[in-house]
């Protein structure tokens, strides 16, 4: 099974001992319940906080037009396509997440930025919620 079809969950259970693990509320998931993006990268942050086989970081991408001295600015920041959250497996394989609603989608920026970590020996999920 391909890593991007695997739960963050899954990863975690192979990252973490049972010692460190958190606890995490079994919610039932209704199909009607919107779940932002925002609030499962929050509780993936949380989850993977408690790792002993990694580290793992948030990793910021986007632009801002800014003014500065009267001028305006365009700056970008991040790896355009990078995942939300980046991170590094003990032994040094690198990890890259994309988190995304029920209904989000990847954009090309992503899905080739995706298609290069693979290449590369990376782990790259694509991850819906911490089920």
């Amino acid at each position: 099974m391909p890593w991007s079809k695997r739960s963050l969950r899954s990863l975690a259970e192979g990252l973490l001992s049972a010692k460190s693990k958190p606890s995490i509320s079994s919610k039932k998931f209704s199909p009607d319940l919107k779940i932002l993006e925002k609030d499962i990268l929050k509780s993936c942050i949380e989850y993977l906080s408690y790792s002993k086989s990694g580290k793992f970081w948030r990793s910021n991408t986007g632009a801002v037009v800014s003014e500065y001295h009267g001028r305006k600015r365009f700056i970008r920041f991040g790896i355009r396509g990078g995942g939300d959250i980046s991170g590094i497996l003990r032994g040094g394989r690198r990890v890259e997440i994309e988190v995304k609603s029920s209904t989000g989608t990847q954009s090309n920026h992503q899905k080739e930025f995706q298609r290069m970590i693979e290449e590369y020996g990376g782990v790259y999920l694509l991850v819906r919620g911490i089920e």
